[in-house]
């Protein structure tokens, strides 16, 4: 457990960072702290890698993990049967509560610091005709590569999975957050999504 922060900083800081700071921007400002994460980096084999925790930008987020659920897709990635690139950190169900988020990203997906959230799994370009449709997963421009817990773990920031003490939110996810009072383990993907709080 990471030292608290100092008392003129004002935010507390859990897991394993040791102290940050928040600009009057939003963005959050970390000195020095890595977030563990399992990477999964050769067909059922997952090793454990620290990460870097990244400065979080007007546009972003940083969530602290919660939960992470299992699904088929899951195993069909631990045992190599879903051929998506070795290595990155799994989880795709994630949920948590957002540690630090932009003034932007606040403001788009209507969450603040401290907030608990379920993760759209789908990023969308925002701009081909299946994301203007509001059918963001079946965006022209992202695939599997693009879906959190799909991401490389060698596309800075690496945090891209559920599977880590951190996950790291870009913009480029439009529908990426949805605000829950009570969540746990259950999150489902499905067509309609899930149902938490």
């Amino acid at each position: 457990m990471g030292a608290s922060a100092p008392a003129s900083v004002g935010y507390a800081v859990h897991n394993r960072l040791t102290y940050q700071s928040i600009t009057p921007y939003g963005a959050i400002m970390v000195d020095d702290a890595v977030a563990r994460a399992l990477v999964l980096d050769a067909p059922r084999r997952l090793v454990v890698r620290e990460f870097r925790v990244p400065t979080v930008g007007d546009d972003d987020a940083l969530l602290r993990v919660s939960a992470c659920g299992l699904c088929g897709t899951d195993h069909e990635q631990y045992t190599g049967e879903l051929a998506s690139g070795f290595a990155f950190v799994p989880g795709h169900e994630t949920v948590g509560t957002i540690e630090a988020i932009g003034s932007k990203a606040a403001k788009r997906w209507g969450v603040a610091a401290g907030d608990r959230v379920a993760v759209e799994v789908f990023q969308s370009c925002r701009d081909c005709a299946a994301c203007r449709a509001g059918e963001y997963r079946h965006c022209e421009r992202h695939g599997l590569a693009d879906m959190y817990g799909f991401i490389p773990a060698d596309r800075e920031p690496g945090l891209w999975g559920g599977y880590a003490e951190y996950q790291y939110l870009v913009s480029r996810a439009r529908n990426s957050l949805h605000k829950c009072n009570r969540c746990g383990s259950a999150v489902f993907h499905g067509e309609t999504h899930w149902c938490v709080g």
